[in-house]
């Protein structure tokens, strides 16, 4: 599958049903040590989505709604099921390569310096999880008339967006890009209506990519939902940031 064109759609398909064939890849990988070793795109596909339980569980606002949300959750892997897969070499350099990524990418949290030359912007960090449909923060606060850099990372396996909408505006604002899906050219537009109630907005980002927003902050204090607008995300994939006086707001 990861030489053949897909979608986001058949992608996200694919890793939702690798997730439920977990206990057979891994049985594969205790029993030959050389399993996917010279496939390392296959084996990340099987193992990545497991390697942060946080991810794999999405906000506990949402999930623990349901009581038995545990039933349907899916485990990461422990220090027990990496120790079993000690001898497999597809995993062990996997996770030296991901080591890397992640040393050479350490900041310490809210100091990453824009890309732009704006170093008086305050830094905010907004996500898409992976497999929930579902930002990383339902709350962000920020102060008012103050320039923001929001680097928008999209952990998911399809593509999403990001708009900061006006107050009270989510409905009007979904329902809008919910009808440019009827559009030859809604895709091309990156379901981003256009309309008053939009007021700062990403191109659709694909999955895996980050993109940074630059904005001034709105002067008015209010609250200013965000959401996805590709078609019937922004139902779920929604949140709020707190525009306040307060200058020491971040």
């Amino acid at each position: 599958t990861t030489e053949l064109p897909i979608d986001d759609y058949i992608d996200y398909a694919l890793e939702e049903s690798f997730k439920q064939l977990k206990p057979i890849w891994m049985e594969m990988f205790k029993r030959d040590n050389e399993f996917l070793a010279d496939e390392p795109d296959k084996a990340k596909r099987l193992l990545q989505p497991f390697m942060s339980q946080k991810d794999l569980d999405g906000p506990n606002y949402y999930i623990q709604d349901d009581p038995q949300w545990p039933i349907y959750s899916f485990k990461a892997l422990s220090p027990e099921d990496y120790k079993a897969l000690s001898s497999a070499t597809a995993v062990t350099t996997l996770r030296k390569s991901l080591a890397m990524v992640d040393n050479n990418l350490a900041e310490k949290p809210g100091t990453k310096t824009p890309s732009k030359s704006n170093h008086e912007a305050i830094v905010i960090y907004l996500a898409a999880l992976p497999g929930k449909m579902l930002f990383d923060k339902s709350t962000i606060t920020i102060p008012a008339g103050k320039s923001i850099s929001l680097i928008f990372e999209n952990r998911d396996q399809m593509s999403h967006n990001l708009l900061i909408i006006k107050p009270g505006s989510i409905d009007k604002v979904g329902k809008a890009a919910d009808e440019m899906a009827s559009l030859k050219d809604g895709y091309e537009r990156n379901f981003v209506p256009d309309i008053a109630e939009v007021l700062f907005a990403t191109p659709l980002v694909a999955a895996g990519k980050t993109f940074q927003l630059d904005f001034k902050a709105p002067d008015a204090p209010g609250k200013y939902p965000f959401i996805c607008s590709f078609p019937g995300h922004w139902r779920m994939m929604q949140g709020v940031i707190n525009v306040t006086n307060d200058q020491a707001a971040q």
